[in-house]
């Protein structure tokens, strides 16, 4: 049978289990509590995620249609200074068919002066010859020389 002490044994462990039971209960109540709002919390989150993903791609699109008109206005510059170096040489070409050449070229002009200085040094021989042979004096053939020399300078 039972005695008093067994039933006395069995009612407090009836009331340490009941009162586990409610602490139980009161920590899942707080629990639930805190469960919900963390999921409130993640619903803002995602909601801020979608707005933050939509402005992004409004972001991306903006600055794709910038680079595109940067490229765009990058092209027409670059085109109107082909235009111009193109409209530059075609009137240089113009110009250069209606004037005489100059001869502009170092060695055409070191070779032209070389010329020049061959046929200075030959006529003045031709002069010095020519004075030996008629017999006149050296201040005659340099005042003609002098001459001579202010004659090319003309030319």
């Amino acid at each position: 049978m039972l005695s008093i002490d067994q039933v006395k044994l069995l009612e407090t462990k009836v009331a340490g289990a009941v009162e586990l039971i409610r602490n139980l209960s009161d920590e899942k109540t707080a629990l639930v509590k805190q469960m919900e709002v963390k999921d409130q919390r993640i619903a803002e989150l995602e909601a801020m995620l979608l707005t933050f993903k939509e402005d992004q791609t409004q972001i991306e699109q903006k600055v794709i249609s910038a680079l595109n008109q940067l490229s765009a206005f990058e092209d027409s510059v670059y085109e109107t200074k082909t235009s111009q170096n193109i409209n530059s040489a075609s009137t240089e070409n113009v110009a250069n068919t209606n004037v005489v050449e100059k001869p502009s070229n170092p060695e055409n002009l070191g070779l032209k002066d070389k010329i020049e200085a061959s046929n200075n040094k030959a006529q003045s021989n031709l002069q010095k010859d020519l004075a030996d042979v008629l017999g006149t004096s050296e201040n005659e053939d340099q005042e003609e020389d002098s001459d001579a020399d202010k004659q090319l300078d003309i030319f």
